[in-house]
C-alpha cells in the first residue's frame, strides 16, 4: 500500500473522499461553458439533463465528462492540463470509487464489477496528470472516469501516448486533451458495463500562456489523435501506429471536437477523414499532404460560383432546392444544434440571396421557405452555394 495513504488518519482519508464526491454533485449543476476543461468545445453537446441518459454531463473541478448511462462508461472525458497539475501527491491506493453523483435510479459500477474480468479499470483522465492535491489525484479514480480496457492497451500504447502528453506539457505547454470508447466487445455486471471495442483520443497543445486559449490555436498548432483497438493485440506497439486525423476520429464517432475554434481553422487543424477502411496507421499507412488543405471559399457575392467539390458539406449539407417552390431543404449532419439565423442560400445563376434562418436540430432535416421574389432558374441550369452568418461557403448543390 502506498506510504502516504498509510501515513493519513483514516478520518482524513473518508473526508478527502467526501469532499471529491461532494464536488462532483455540486460541480454537475454548473453550466457547461464555465469549465476550463471544455474551453474548446463540448464534443457531444452534453447536458445536465436527465432526459439524455445517453449524453450526460458530469463537470469536475479536475475534468469534464460525457456519460452513457445504459453502458456504464464514459462516452468520452476532457480535461485541460498544464504544468500546475504535476505537484507532490502520490497516486491513491484504495479502491475504485462509485460515483454517487449519478441520478437517483440509474446504475452506479462499483470496484468489484471489474473484479477478475481481465479487463484493467482504465483511466481517460490519468491519474498521473492530477498529482497537484491528493483530492485531484482520488478524482480520477471516480468510475465514470474509469472504463475497462486490455491490459496490453492500457498499460502499454495508451500508457505511452500519456506519458508523452505529459512530456509536451512539461516542456512549457498546455493541453487540451479527449479521449473515449466507442463500439462493444460485451459487457460485464450483468450487461451495466460495457467493454469497447476502441479507444481513442484526440489532443491540441498550446504554448502555456495568459489569455483566451481559443483565439491563440493557429494553423500551426500541434494536435494528434489515435483510434485503438481495445484489446491485446496492440501489444508491443507504439501509440505513433494508431495515429490517425481528428477528423477521421470525428467520422467515427460524430463528435465535433474544437468547436469553438474559428471553423476555418478548425477545418485546418483537423484534418482528413479516415484512409478507406483503415482508420489507423497500422493498417494502412496515412497520406500526409505537405500542403494543408485551402480553406473553403468565403463568400463573394451570389454571382461567384464557388463550383462542386470545394464545399466541406458539414455541418449542414443541402438535401435539395425546389425551384417551383422556391424552398430549399437543408440536414444538419453535426452532433449539436445549429442556429442559422443568418445564412444564406445564392441561386448562382440568378446572383440572388435565399435568406435562411431558425434552428436545426442535429440529424434532422427542415424545409426552409424562399424569399419573398422568385430567385431560381426553373428551366435551365441553376446550381446553389450555402454559405453560414460568417460567410465561409458550407455546402454546394449542382444542378
Amino acid at each position: 500500500m502506498n506510504v502516504f495513504v498509510l501515513a493519513l488518519p483514516r478520518l482524513t482519508i473518508f473526508l478527502l473522499l467526501l469532499t471529491v464526491l461532494v464536488g462532483c454533485v455540486s460541480g454537475s449543476a454548473q453550466v457547461a461553458d464555465a469549465s476550463r476543461h471544455l474551453a474548446l468545445g463540448n464534443p457531444s453537446g452534453a447536458t445536465v439533463d436527465v432526459r439524455q441518459p445517453t449524453n450526460y454531463l458530469l463537470l469536475r473541478d479536475q475534468y469534464a465528462v460525457g456519460y452513457h448511462r445504459d453502458r456504464g462508461i464514459p462516452n468520452w472525458v476532457s480535461w485541460h492540463l498544464q504544468a500546475s497539475d504535476f505537484g507532490p501527491a502520490e497516486r491513491y491506493s484504495g479502491s475504485f470509487i462509485t460515483d454517487q453523483s449519478l441520478p437517483e435510479g440509474w446504475y452506479r459500477v462499483t470496484h468489484a464489477d471489474y473484479t477478475s474480468s481481465g479487463y484493467d479499470r482504465g483511466h481517460m483522465t490519468p491519474s498521473a496528470d492530477r498529482t497537484a492535491t491528493e483530492e485531484d489525484n482520488i478524482a480520477t479514480f471516480i468510475l465514470t472516469n474509469i472504463l475497462p480496457q486490455a491490459p496490453d492497451n492500457n498499460r502499454g500504447v495508451w500508457a505511452q501516448l500519456e506519458e508523452y502528453a505529459r512530456a509536451v506539457v512539461r516542456e512549457g505547454n498546455e493541453a487540451y486533451i479527449i479521449a473515449g470508447s466507442a463500439g462493444s466487445l460485451g459487457t460485464l455486471a450483468q450487461g451495466q458495463l460495457t467493454i469497447p471495442a476502441h479507444v481513442w483520443k484526440v489532443l491540441l497543445f498550446l504554448p502555456e500562456a495568459e489569455g483566451d486559449d481559443v483565439a491563440r490555436v493557429t494553423a500551426d498548432t500541434l494536435v494528434l489523435a489515435v483510434w485503438m483497438p481495445n484489446d491485446n493485440s496492440v501489444a508491443g506497439a507504439s501509440w505513433q501506429d494508431y495515429q490517425t486525423t481528428i477528423r477521421c476520429v470525428e467520422d467515427l464517432t460524430g463528435y465535433d471536437f474544437f468547436s469553438t475554434v474559428e471553423p476555418t481553422l478548425q477545418d485546418r487543424i483537423e484534418g482528413q477523414g479516415c484512409p478507406d477502411g483503415a482508420p489507423y496507421r497500422a493498417l494502412l499507412p496515412l497520406v500526409v499532404d505537405d500542403e494543408p488543405t485551402p480553406p473553403p471559399p468565403v463568400f463573394a457575392g451570389c454571382d461567384a460560383d464557388p463550383g462542386p467539390g470545394v464545399a466541406p458539406e458539414r455541418p449542414v449539407r443541402i438535401v435539395t432546392v425546389d425551384k417551383i417552390a422556391e424552398t430549399v431543404t437543408l440536414e444538419n449532419v453535426g452532433p449539436t444544434p445549429l442556429n442559422l439565423d443568418g445564412w444564406r442560400m445564392c441561386s448562382i445563376r440568378g446572383g440572388q440571396d435565399h435568406p435562411i434562418s431558425g434552428m436545426l436540430e442535429s440529424g434532422t432535416t427542415r424545409i426552409f421557405p424562399g424569399p419573398d421574389a422568385n430567385i431560381w432558374s426553373n428551366s435551365s441550369s441553376d446550381p446553389g452555394a450555402l454559405y453560414d452568418a460568417e460567410g465561409y461557403l458550407i455546402s454546394y448543390w449542382p444542378d
